[in-house]
């Protein structure tokens, strides 16, 4: 509660030529100017702010936002419905870059899938209210993916997002 980060730097670029050609989910990138990933049957994240620059490139999969990159179910598959944003302000710009695919061997590979948000890249929580994201997203993305103002992709079809301002 009341958390406010100025000028949050996180600058990530992945070298391919490590690691073996992944399946479906297996390399997620998660990023968030707050944090990455909240698992958590009943959380609250409110009046929390975030400025500064989100930057990743040569990535295949990813779910990031300026706040928080995922609200999400835990690895028991625990329902995260409870978790509430509110009263949040972004203002760190977004830039992503996936790989390109003549770069890499998707032969195996479903994704990539990115999902970036101003407020949440990925959510599965109750609801977003009184939030606003002032900073600008940018994606280049090859294959499949959601991005917006507020969250790139909602996974729970009763997620309540309101009162919330995009001008980013």
């Amino acid at each position: 509660k009341n958390i406010n980060l100025e000028d949050v730097f996180i600058d990530i670029t992945v070298d391919h030529s490590k690691r073996p050609t992944p399946t479906y989910s297996d390399y997620i990138l998660i990023a968030g100017g707050l944090c990455a990933t909240i698992y958590s049957k009943e959380a609250l994240i409110e009046g929390c702010s975030v400025s500064g620059k989100i930057r990743l490139s040569d990535i295949t999969d990813a779910y990031v936002g300026g706040l928080i990159g995922a609200v999400d179910r835990d690895v028991m598959y625990t329902s995260s419905y409870d978790t509430k944003i509110t009263k949040c302000i972004n203002n760190a710009t977004i830039t992503i870059n996936t790989i390109k695919e003549e770069n890499y061997d998707f032969s195996r590979y479903v994704g990539p899938v990115i999902y970036a948000g101003g407020i949440v890249g990925r959510f599965g929580g109750r609801y977003i209210q009184e939030c606003a994201n002032l900073a600008d997203i940018s994606v280049t993305a090859y294959r499949d993916g959601g991005v917006g103002g507020i969250g790139g992709a909602f996974n729970e079809s009763k997620t309540f997002v309101g009162d919330c301002l995009n001008i980013g």
